[in-house]
């Protein structure tokens, strides 16, 4: 599966800039993350259930959210998109912190200078912000809490999986925030590219760092 998802981005990170009345993206983005859930679910079925549903309603969300948002970029389309990722978000905390080691004073210092960051973005786009702050602020928290979740799982798994995890967060972000100055600081279309091969490989790195997780003993 791992092949077809890579075939699937290049076609997608392809059609984003072939010119149409119709956004291809409607057509070429979805079967990304839905051959993700194949590449899950075709693999997992040594792990919970409870992790099976989550991992589910993580990337359902994130799909429709992302077809939400490339069908159109109104307020109500904009804040139920958010809404969406934010449910996928609380749902990868949930596997997250599972595993996690409860030990929240060693997440601070990574954990602030996340936040100091992520509060940059927001302060430089509040002008452009105007009704969609409070959502997006929720949405930030939730990222916050997301990335802490898969930080704390540090010596709780094993290393591929901590690392692929923590990666995969930190590219979701990172292409969350690119796509938030594409919206509201106009930063134009060229980076859309980044914005998408960010998303789909934090996708990939966080299910595939699920699926190799075993648990360990904390040196």
């Amino acid at each position: 599966m791992v092949p077809v998802f890579l075939i699937l981005l290049v076609v997608d990170l392809i059609f984003r800039f072939y010119p149409s009345d119709f956004d291809l993206r409607l057509l070429t983005s979805p079967p990304v993350l839905i051959c993700l859930m194949i590449y899950y679910f075709l693999n997992s079925q040594s792990k919970p259930r409870e992790e099976r549903i989550m991992v589910f309603i993580a990337l359902t969300s994130l799909m429709i959210g992302q077809m939400l948002l490339i069908s159109g970029q109104n307020i109500s389309t904009a804040v139920i998109a958010l809404t969406l990722f934010t449910i996928a978000m609380v749902s990868y905390s949930f596997i997250f912190y599972r595993n996690s080691d409860g030990n929240i004073k060693r997440a601070i210092p990574f954990i602030l200078i996340s936040s100091l960051i992520t509060i940059g973005v927001l302060y430089f786009l509040y002008d452009s912000l105007q009704r969609y702050y409070l959502p997006l602020l929720i949405y930030v928290i939730t990222l916050i809490y997301t990335l802490q979740g898969a930080y704390m799982r540090y010596n709780q798994v094993n290393t591929e999986s901590f690392y692929l995890v923590l990666l995969g967060t930190l590219f979701f972000i990172f292409s969350q925030m690119i796509d938030g100055l594409n919206m509201f600081g106009h930063i134009g279309t060229a980076r859309l590219g980044i914005i998408m091969l960010f998303y789909a490989m934090s996708q990939f790195m966080i299910i595939h760092g699920i699926l190799v997780e075993h648990k360990q003993l904390a040196k």
